[in-house]
């Protein structure tokens, strides 16, 4: 019998079967919490004796820290082990959780929920990367579809499981709910998880610098826009934002192995899902901030009716994001839609190699992403492009000895996924 290849073939039944519920437990609990504080806030801001304007940090603590750690962990994921990260984001989110819960002041609540936004970065920088490693090659399409749900329902039932604990027990809760389920979800994370080899790379110190100034000015900008900062300010903030992102971005493309694999954005179908996932994220995220808005103040609804009125969002998410997987595994014209509809912080964990690889000796991480994000090729070759390659084919025969026409391509051109 045939051995077990992680790479291709994932982990056996029924050790797949636990890992995917420990990685989709914890992707639910970080993303729940971007949402699931909305609904608390004005009751949070009342028992802290703090202005709605301040407590608006107890949202912006969370999602900052995640933005700033997400390609900061996801490289230490190469470095140490997917697993290694994923448990350690589990073990900061849920201590963090405990801190909030036990938050007598704004400021110690804010400090728990910038080390739970920590945590939850750990957790969700790898775990499309362990999908990769628990899910066969030719079932990969289920594995994201799955993610895809989770990420989708969790975010659209932040506020209808806010009003439920809100129903029954105060605001602590919230946070205090996700203390057993961090406790019991690291249990299974010590045994089920796959193991993945670690790299033999540095970890990039300037870079994750780059990437913290750049996130940290972008929404300080942002959030000044809504407080009515001073024009000057803001532009200043956000004209230091696109400095330190060029600075990034001449650094990343200058590493072999880099914090932020630019060069992956020469491959169309890799530019196409990430600007496909970022607008629909984002038309996402706006949609959940503002109707919950819209229904309390507009509609008149309390906050356990709005949380019922946004759960047919997260109902529909659920039916259909299993039955695109399935069409993702079984049609190539399938594949190559669902793979718009990936996370785009997602994506490159996959495309990324393991282990160093030289440019010299032709590992790219283009290529890399042609293997990883793909089970099978998207589209069959058209007759024309067949009589084409023939053609061609008399002028590669007479190349010199030891000399390869393809060589001189770039790799993103030469992949058959592209």
């Amino acid at each position: 019998m045939k051995p077990m290849n992680p790479a291709e073939d994932g982990l056996p039944k029924p050790q797949r079967y636990w890992a995917i519920l420990t990685l989709m437990v914890g992707l639910a609990m970080s993303c729940l919490d971007t949402a699931i504080v909305n609904v608390a806030l004005p009751v949070i801001a009342k028992d802290l004796h703090t202005s709605a304007a301040d407590s608006i940090w107890v949202v912006n603590a969370y999602q900052l820290a995640v933005m700033i750690s997400l390609l900061p962990f996801a490289s230490f994921g190469d470095i140490f082990g997917y697993r290694r990260v994923y448990r350690f984001g589990l073990v900061l989110y849920t201590a963090a959780a405990l801190i909030s819960a036990l938050a007598t002041s704004l400021d110690m609540l804010t400090l728990g929920r910038a080390l739970q936004g920590v945590g939850a970065a750990g957790v969700m920088s790898v775990n499309t990367a362990l999908v990769r490693f628990t899910y066969p090659r030719r079932q990969l399409g289920r594995g994201i579809a799955l993610v895809s749900l989770v990420v989708a329902v969790s975010s659209a039932a932040g506020p209808s499981v806010a009003a439920a604990i809100l129903a029954v027990a105060p605001w602590p809760w919230l946070f205090a709910v996700n203390v057993p389920i961090g406790v019991v979800t690291f249990l299974l994370a010590m045994r089920y998880l796959p193991y993945t080899a670690p790299s033999e790379h540095r970890f990039d110190l300037w870079s994750a610098g780059l990437c913290a100034a750049m996130f940290g000015l972008l929404i300080t900008g942002i959030n000044g826009v809504g407080h009515h900062q001073a024009v000057a300010a803001i532009m200043a903030e956000f004209a230091a934002a696109i400095m330190v992102g060029w600075l990034l971005v001449r650094r990343q493309l200058s590493q072999a192995m880099p914090l932020l694999p630019v060069d992956l954005f020469r491959r169309p179908i890799f530019t196409l899902s990430v600007t496909t996932s970022v607008c629909s994220f984002v038309a996402q995220g706006i949609a959940f901030v503002a109707l919950p808005f819209y229904f309390h103040d507009v509609i008149g609804a309390s906050a356990v009716e709005t949380g019922l009125l946004i759960t047919p969002w997260a109902v529909t998410t659920a039916i259909l994001a299993p039955i695109a997987g399935r069409l993702a595994d079984r049609h190539p014209w399938a594949a190559s839609a669902s793979r718009c509809s990936r996370p785009a912080s997602c994506c490159w964990r996959c495309c990324r190699p393991t282990r160093r690889q030289s440019r010299s000796s032709g590992g790219s991480r283009c290529a890399a992403s042609a293997s990883a994000c793909s089970s099978r090729p998207t589209i069959a070759p058209s007759s024309r492009a067949r009589r084409a390659s023939a053609a061609a084919a008399p002028a590669r025969s007479r190349a010199p000895r030891g000399f390869s026409a393809s060589r001189s391509a770039p790799p993103w051109s030469r992949s058959s996924s592209g």
